[in-house]
C-alpha cells in the first residue's frame, strides 16, 4: 500500500470522467472543506464513493474502479474484485487520512472548476 501521488491525481480525473461523476465530485468537494467535524468528512467520504459505485456500475466501468484501486493498494484488480469490503475500506483508510483526502478532493474539485 501506499500514499497518494501526483499520478492518482491524473488516474482520478479519467476515472471521473470515464465514469460521469463529475457533479458528484465537485459538490463533495466543496462540502469537505466546510466540514470540520471528522465523523461527518468521514460520511461525506463514504456518501461520494457509494455514489460512485452506483453510477460505476450503471456506466459498466467497475474494473476502471479496480485498476484505480489496485495501483494504490499494489496488488492486481482482481484481488481488488474479491476483497472483503471491510478490509476495502480498512485500506482506503490507511492509504490517507481523513485531512489528506479532504485536501486531495479539495484540489480536484479546484482543477475541475477551472475547466
Amino acid at each position: 500500500m501506499r500514499n497518494l501521488q501526483t499520478t492518482d491525481v491524473f488516474a482520478a480525473f479519467r476515472l471521473i470522467s470515464k465514469i460521469g461523476v463529475r457533479e458528484e465530485v465537485i459538490e463533495t468537494a466543496k462540502k469537505a472543506t466546510e466540514i470540520k467535524n471528522k465523523t461527518d468528512q468521514m460520511d461525506l467520504g463514504f456518501n461520494l464513493m457509494f455514489e460512485i459505485l452506483e453510477k460505476a456500475v450503471q456506466e459498466n466501468a467497475e474494473n476502471e474502479i479496480y485498476i484505480f484501486v489496485a495501483d494504490l493498494f499494489g496488488c492486481k484488480p482482481d484481488e481488488v474484485a474479491t476483497m472483503k469490503p471491510t478490509k476495502l475500506f480498512k485500506n482506503l483508510l490507511e492509504i490517507a487520512d481523513i485531512e489528506e483526502w479532504k485536501d486531495f478532493f479539495g484540489y480536484v474539485r479546484a482543477l475541475i472548476m477551472k475547466k
